[in-house]
């Protein structure tokens, strides 16, 4: 979505060497820089014009203030008192408040901000999740964000419900005054600036989505990262480098990667614009120049992405053996690709209720006053709010719909053939609407000043305060009802939670996983028994959860525990996220001790004397608790296991056949894949079928478990835990290599006798990717420093580290819109 040139760098622009008087110039460009040095003097700081700013921030904080006030009166900003009347056990006292769209919210994010909440604060960090899908590499997901630093600040202070608020409150207002200095820098009068800021901080969008915490980081990282790329490539200041890449590698690292990878490609492609659009409209000439703002945006794209490295390396790597499988361009097309009649909503926002479908596509609505005024900036000439607005709508609108843009998009830009709906584009959108509308109410309001100066200013108050008064209103009625601040709607305890945690942990101290089980029913999101992430706010390990990308083996084998025949396993991944629901009469019950489940939740209604539960009785369930939120049923125990027979299979089908066929006992043998057996070089295998000894003592961390075996003879030791190649083991001190076993879980060989396991998790790519981080700061580090340097050596202020305020000359504004204001 490349927007066009700006016409700042333009012959005759802000930074064109030929430029001339001008009623205005971007933030931070003094008088000697754009050429326009003749009767604009430098004078600073005024406070006036600083006072003018801050009020125009403290309007964007009062909007905010408005929108959460329902926090002040006693409620809470959340969606979990919803989804409580969807999922056992807390469905069987439900509150009154029903189902929402953005219900992810505390389906996906509370559970993982719980996690993240308990791991941090016990000291570790949560690079392993081993409570949900039998484990799996829960910081390289592509999704969770836990490297973000506000999501670490929160985890470590206050509750997933005051998290979950506190994030959504910061990015929020982030949002609008970053949107407010972007408009500043692009010569946008304070009004105008005031008014894209609004627009796109209010926007249907950004707060019908503001609940999931996986998208509404953009809402800040976007104007961030189009303001620090614009000044990185048009101020020869590597200080600007730095940020720019600071900026972007932050993004990177907090949000869902695609929402990231889109946000960043657009801000690099606007760098690209910047430094190549001179050059086309000069013929050639000038090249020198923009040779050196190439290089700068170059530099920080590079930059971000070796910043991001430690998390964005074993995320690539993890992503390569997910589930998520790509789509075809001829399926986008087909299926998947926006509507253009969807882009009316600009004027009028979508009527009520929305649906799923809506909520994804029609959501474009930025305020009418603001699309009406955007008509007027669509024609402004040399205004590099305008520019970028057009160029940002243009590619916007022309990817969404289906044109040859989107087969270009599709193809070029990293994770687009798993994106969908392209609907979801348009959240990108209403930024665009903004800054055309505050180009459109500067020409209105500089009109309106040559007639009266207060006549300007009462426009764009009218205009202003009826937009934001219009979003508040729309976003208030598309997002979710503030329930009462009470315990009650945070997922609380139940007595069926409490059984399950006394019965929770097997004789050696290892944790019992269980699987949720709920009654047959034609409606598979409905009454669900600790279905999704849910078992993570209860401090639960779960066979199932809720995830965006998950190892495809873990996938596999749950979806033949869900009763999904094997071959259609074998044939296909996913092409979404995935949230499966175990379903009494379809799963595949003689499994469970397999996969490491030692308990089994039921939701209530279904009882183990029903035939569907034969296998069950059949190997000894018992019923430990029943009651109105559920019934608990305790398995005979699935934990970490020493074995003596082996079992090869020559690759991934033949394992997961003979891993789920119904002979296969899984207490006497391991079932070990022959690439696996390569890797122990010769090794004898164990060859005596059966229990091989005992596991005296299991303890299992975030990142470690600690096992104490008793072996009468050379054995496996089986771990009913996620494999990943970023486990090691040591075995009496001595490293073992880690080997994926009975398909999806990890073992290794232990001699005769008694023996002490250890195991250790960090990701696969996370040592390259901290050393690729470190040498990245290094030279942003050394970059600024550089900058600073040279800068204090001609007497100026050294980069954006030393705020100074630069006030120009205004002509044709009215009242209050005297001049720019920067920070160099």
């Amino acid at each position: 979505m490349p927007p066009t040139a700006d016409p700042a760098t333009a012959p005759g622009g802000a930074h064109g060497p030929t430029f001339g008087p001008s009623p205005t110039r971007p933030w931070g460009a003094s008088a000697r820089e754009d050429g326009g040095g003749a009767g604009m003097a430098r004078r600073g700081p005024t406070r006036p014009g600083l006072l003018l700013d801050l009020a125009a921030v403290g309007a964007l904080l009062s909007f905010v203030a408005v929108f959460f006030w329902p926090l002040v009166t006693g409620h809470m900003f959340s969606t979990v008192a919803g989804v409580q009347s969807l999922i056992f056990p807390w469905a069987a006292d439900p509150p009154s408040i029903g189902d929402v769209l953005q219900n992810d919210s505390a389906t996906l994010n509370f559970g993982w901000q719980a996690f993240a909440q308990e791991v941090l604060q016990s000291g570790s960090f949560p690079f392993w999740n081993p409570s949900s899908f039998g484990g799996y590499a829960l910081f390289a997901n592509g999704s969770s964000g836990f490297a973000n630093p506000v999501r670490i600040l929160l985890a470590l202070t206050v509750g997933p419900g005051p998290a979950h608020e506190l994030f959504s409150i910061l990015h929020l207002a982030a949002g609008g005054v970053l949107a407010y200095l972007l408009g500043r820098d692009l010569r946008l009068a304070r009004w105008g600036s005031l008014l894209a800021a609004t627009a796109w901080m209010l926007s249907s969008w950004n707060l019908g989505w503001l609940h999931l915490e996986v998208v509404s980081p953009v809402i800040a990282f976007f104007p961030a990262g189009l303001l620090t790329v614009r000044r990185a490539v048009l101020r020869p200041n590597l200080s600007w480098v730095a940020l720019a890449a600071a900026t972007l590698a932050w993004l990177l690292v907090s949000t869902h990667l695609l929402f990231a990878l889109v946000t960043w490609s657009i801000c690099m492609l606007y760098g690209a614009a910047l430094a190549v659009g001179p050059l086309l409209a000069r013929a050639g000439r000038d090249a020198g120049a923009a040779l050196g703002r190439g290089a700068r945006a170059g530099a920080a794209a590079v930059l971000s992405v070796g910043l991001g490295a430690p998390v964005l390396l074993p995320t690539w790597l993890m992503l390569a053996r997910s589930q998520r499988e790509p789509m075809t361009y001829e399926v986008l097309r087909e299926v998947w690709m926006g509507r253009p009649e969807s882009f009316l909503n600009t004027f009028t926002p979508e009527a009520l209720p929305l649906t799923g479908a809506t909520f994804n596509s029609e959501l474009v609505f930025a305020g009418t006053a603001t699309a009406l005024l955007a008509l007027v900036g669509l024609f402004a000439r040399r205004r590099p709010a305008a520019s970028l607005g057009r160029g940002l709508a243009a590619g916007v609108f022309l990817v969404t719909v289906g044109t040859p843009l989107t087969w270009l998009v599709f193809t070029f830009v990293p994770g687009m053939d798993v994106f969908r709906p392209y609907d979801r584009l348009v959240m990108w959108w209403p930024l665009a609407v903004g800054l055309l509308g505050g180009a459109g109410l500067d020409v209105l309001v500089e009109r309106c000043g040559r007639y009266r100066r207060w006549l300007g200013a009462a426009l764009a108050v009218l205009v202003v305060a009826g937009t934001a008064g219009q979003l508040l209103d729309y976003g208030r009625a598309i997002s979710p009802p503030f329930p009462p601040r009470d315990s009650r709607y945070l997922f609380p305890d139940t007595d069926l939670l409490a059984a399950m945690r006394e019965e929770g942990t097997s004789t050696a101290g290892w944790p019992q996983r269980h699987a949720g089980l709920r009654a047959p029913q034609a409606l598979p999101w409905t009454f669900s028994m600790l279905s999704a992430n849910t078992s993570l706010a209860a401090g639960l390990d779960s066979a199932t959860g809720y995830d965006s990308a998950v190892p495809a083996r873990s996938t596999d084998v749950v979806r033949v525990l869900a009763g999904e025949p094997i071959e259609q396993v074998l044939a296909s991944g996913l092409d979404a996220a995935y949230f499966p629901v175990l379903e009494a009469g379809t799963a595949r019950l003689d499994l469970l001790g397999r996969a490491g489940i030692g308990q089994v939740a039921m939701a209530p209604g279904i009882r183990l004397d029903e035939p569907w539960a034969a296998p069950l009785v059949a190997v000894g369930a018992e019923e430990r608790y029943r009651g109105a939120d559920g019934t608990l049923v305790q398995l005979p125990e699935a934990g970490p296991r020493l074995v003596g027979g082996t079992i090869v299979a020559a690759g991934r089908d033949d394992a997961l056949r003979t891993f789920t066929r119904p002979g296969f006992d899984h207490t006497t043998a391991l079932l070990v894949e022959q690439d696996q057996v390569d890797r122990l070089e010769g090794v004898q295998l164990p060859g005596a079928p059966g229990p091989a000894g005992d596991v005296v003592e299991a303890t299992r961390g975030t990142n470690t478990a600690r096992l104490v075996v008793e072996a009468d003879r050379p054995a496996w030791l089986l771990v009913p835990d996620g494999w990943d190649d970023g486990w090691s083991a040591e075995v009496d001190g001595h490293n073992v290599p880690v080997l994926r076993a009975d398909y999806s879980q990890r073992a290794v060989l232990v001699p005769e006798g008694r023996s002490e396991v250890t195991f250790s998790y960090r990701p696969e790519g996370w040592r390259p990717g901290v050393a690729i981080g470190v040498v990245s700061l290094l030279l942003c580090v050394s970059g600024t420093a550089v900058s600073w340097r040279r800068r204090r050596r001609r007497g100026r202020p050294a980069g954006p580290g030393a705020p100074t305020l630069i006030v120009h000359e205004a002509r044709g504004h009215a009242a209050d819109l005297d001049g720019t204001w920067s920070v160099e």
